[in-house]
C-alpha cells in the first residue's frame, strides 16, 4: 500500500523557499493550494469568472433554436422581425451566460 501523501502547509509567511517544481505548499492565509513552478508560486485558486479584461470562467449558453423563418427571395418586413427577434434572443442568453458582455 502506498504511503499516503502530505503537503505542507502554513502561513504565508512560513511559505518555505523551494527550488523543487511541482512543490505544493497549503497556504493557510488564503486558504489555497499553491505550487513552485520553478520561478513563483502558482496559485491553484478557482478560476474566475471571465469579464472584460480577464479570461476566465463562463456559464453554457442556453439553447437558441432556428425559430426565424426561412427567408424569401425579397425580405417581407415579417422575415426581418423575425431574425431581429431570433438575434435578440441569442444575444439575451450570451449575456446570461457571462459570453457576452452587457
Amino acid at each position: 500500500m502506498a504511503k499516503p501523501k502530505y503537503i505542507l502547509t502554513g502561513t504565508l509567511a512560513e511559505r518555505p523557499n523551494v527550488t523543487t517544481v511541482g512543490f505544493e505548499f497549503f497556504n493557510t492565509t488564503t486558504g489555497i493550494l499553491e505550487i513552485w513552478n520553478g520561478t513563483t508560486w502558482q496559485s491553484c485558486a478557482p478560476v474566475p469568472n471571465a469579464d472584460l479584461t480577464i479570461k476566465g470562467l463562463v456559464t453554457k449558453a442556453a439553447a437558441s433554436g432556428n425559430s426565424a423563418t426561412e427567408p424569401s427571395a425579397i425580405y417581407t418586413q415579417s422575415e426581418i422581425i423575425s431574425i431581429l427577434t431570433e438575434l435578440r434572443d441569442l444575444k439575451a442568453k450570451l449575456r446570461s451566460a457571462g459570453i457576452l458582455a452587457t
